[in-house]
């Protein structure tokens, strides 16, 4: 698989700061009353249910949020997304939910995917640079993503040491889910025996033959969320962000009117 320039600029970013900054500040981002655990900062799913609750009912935005009318920062740049991929990205997330392969929309469980085109795609548009990379991608139909859930669960409780959790080992076997922006259905996924040992353990799948890493998107719900899906009948709102890989919360909480409540 080709990586494209954003992809090898940003991997080794993403893999510090998506692991390792919530060790070093972890005070940042959820109550010192809930421990890491001796394994790599995995929680168990009681754990992270109270993360989860923490951080819905704090409001804090994610960096550079997209905004009601679609407008995204990526690369220093700003621009317009297309309404449409925000729409199917909302509809992604909704369904994992009912289908039970996503629990808690948020760091630490489920925060983040990753944006994949056939190489064909990518090498018609990889010439533009920052905000116009990004729209163009989002504007194409062959467009996919690869969400990696249950990113900080831990399968045993407690963690290394305890029993496995029948819950939490469901969740992992499900984790990679890979959805399309042509009308596709989701699809579950799992990593390539000759893929990386790393992510064979953790059930960590790439994008499929064929097609070439974009960009990544983090999101992040709570109750000031710009978005809003409804799962189970009960509306959460969700921040989405193309320009804040390491989760970096702005402390703001100011109320938004989105355009999610479609």
């Amino acid at each position: 698989m080709n990586r494209s320039p954003i992809d090898r600029r940003t991997s080794l970013k993403k893999i510090i700061l998506f692991g390792a900054i919530f060790l070093v500040n972890p005070g940042k981002t959820f109550s010192e009353t809930i421990p890491l655990s001796p394994s790599n900062g995995n929680f168990t799913l009681e754990q992270i249910r109270q993360i989860y609750k923490r951080e819905y009912n704090e409001g804090l935005h994610l960096n550079n949020y997209v905004t009601p009318d679609c407008i995204a920062t990526y690369q220093r740049g700003k621009g317009k997304i297309p309404e449409r991929a925000i729409k199917i990205t909302l509809n992604h997330l909704e369904e994992m939910m009912i289908k039970e392969w996503l629990k808690y929309p948020g760091w630490p469980d489920s925060f983040h995917g990753h944006f994949f085109l056939p190489e064909k795609s990518r090498s018609e548009i990889i010439h533009l640079k920052g905000i116009e990379l990004l729209q163009a991608s989002l504007s194409r139909e062959e467009l996919g993503v690869i969400y990696h859930n249950a990113e900080k669960l831990a399968k045993r409780n407690p963690p290394v040491t305890g029993a496995i959790d029948s819950e939490a080992k469901r969740l992992i076997s499900v984790r990679s889910v890979i959805g399309w922006y042509d009308g596709r259905p989701l699809e579950l996924a799992h990593p390539l025996p000759d893929d990386p040992i790393g992510y064979v353990r953790a059930n960590t799948a790439q994008p499929p033959k064929g097609f070439s890493s974009m960009c990544p998107i983090t999101f992040k719900a709570h109750k000031n969320g710009v978005f809003s899906i409804s799962p189970f009948g009960e509306k959460i709102r969700i921040d989405f962000s193309f320009d804040d890989f390491d989760y970096e919360i702005t402390g703001k909480s100011e109320e938004q009117k989105g355009i999610g409540d479609f």
